[in-house]
């Protein structure tokens, strides 16, 4: 059993000033659908989920505000007068430490249950990482739910959740990305029961898209994508709109993943390769249907980056390659489970034929 592995009350902060920059309420209104971060926010343990949430809630993810209480924290020398991080306290102890190994011995055995057998698979690891993700959708629906629910009846009409536009700025025939008329239209997509308003569910595909399993939605998403890397507006993509987009999402995870030299002739031979597989009527271009099996790397959401987080954790801690984590394997590498964030891989192949992703959460 090694040392006890103990990070400190920093590393903690880190993660809630990475998350000071992400979207605001409207946010994902204003910014364009489909565009890839070069890194996402990724959490194995619901602890970090939880801290997070207490320090949005207590509005210490205004970057001005926070910073100012971590200025006071680390350089005031009478710590009575500093104000108190209380959404840490309650977890940290007296000196502000965490201990990792009680910690992921604590979480062990949830993970290792199917079956229980001293290690954790890659689906128990994924299983529980896309319940984390579920978590953090359901939270974030209910956040955006208080906000735009007006009249409280627990649904949202496209009035409501458009109500901070002036109804003299509403245009149901502009169909522009982002406009009332764009937002109508995916609004339709996921009232599934045509009822006029969103349940919490129907509310939860509207705002996240990328990880609806609603056909309509998945179309739309496929259609908007093609929309945004068609350079041409023929209404299709060609090889070179396709490698040009598989390019920006290829450099991003290159110089951690890939040897550096090799890139640029692995990448046209893979761009090739993916193109003629997606290209099922073999016509030199492709359809916003035919986008549908690499729908989840070209906007990928909550889920996907479990799974890809799933599989990063295994190539970071997996020492003997036997597919399986044990517990010591996982304290030797606690540093890869409490990382805020994670490199994005667009078309990671990570033994995917022996890693299928789950169903159950989605």
């Amino acid at each position: 059993m090694p040392k006890p592995a103990v990070v400190y009350l920093l590393l903690v902060i880190a993660f809630v000033i990475l998350l000071s920059f992400s979207r605001t309420p409207h946010a994902s209104q204003k910014r364009q659908h489909g565009r890839r971060l070069a890194h996402h926010h990724a959490s194995f343990d619901p602890l970090v989920d939880k801290l997070e949430r207490r320090a949005e809630e207590r509005g210490l993810l205004d970057t001005d505000t926070f910073q100012e209480m971590l200025h006071a924290f680390f350089h005031d020398q009478n710590r009575s007068e500093v104000p108190e991080i209380g959404v840490f306290e309650e977890y940290f102890g007296e000196e502000g430490r965490f201990n990792v190994t009680e910690r992921l011995m604590s979480l062990f055995p949830l993970l290792d249950r199917y079956p229980q057998d001293g290690k954790i698979s890659f689906q128990e690891l994924e299983f529980w990482n896309r319940k984390q993700a579920l978590d953090r959708l359901i939270y974030s629906t209910n956040r955006q739910m208080k906000l735009h629910d007006k009249d409280r009846d627990g649904a949202v009409t496209l009035e409501e959740f458009l109500s901070y536009l002036p109804k003299e700025e509403i245009d149901w025939d502009n169909k522009d990305h982002g406009k009332p008329g764009w937002w109508k239209v995916q609004f339709l997509n996921a009232d599934k029961d045509a009822s006029g308003s969103l349940d919490s569910e129907e509310f939860r595909e509207f705002l996240h898209p990328e990880d609806s399993r609603n056909p309509a939605i998945q179309l739309w998403l496929q259609q908007e994508k093609l929309r945004e890397m068609d350079q041409n507006g023929d209404g299709k993509l060609s090889f070179m709109e396709f490698h040009d987009r598989l390019n920006d999402m290829y450099l991003g995870f290159a110089s951690s993943e890939t040897d550096v030299a090799d890139d640029s002739r692995h990448h046209q031979d893979y761009a090739e390769r993916k193109f003629g597989e997606l290209d099922v009527n073999k016509d030199g271009f492709l359809t916003a249907d035919e986008l549908k099996p690499i729908i989840h790397h070209l906007q990928p959401g909550e889920f996907s980056y479990a799974t890809h987080f799933t599989k990063y954790l295994m190539r970071e801690a997996d020492d003997d390659k036997d597919g399986k984590l044990t517990l010591k394997e996982m304290l030797d590498h606690y540093q890869a489970f409490y990382s805020a964030v994670i490199e994005e891989d667009p078309f990671d192949d990570y033994d995917d034929d022996d890693y299928n992703m789950h169903d159950e959460l989605r």
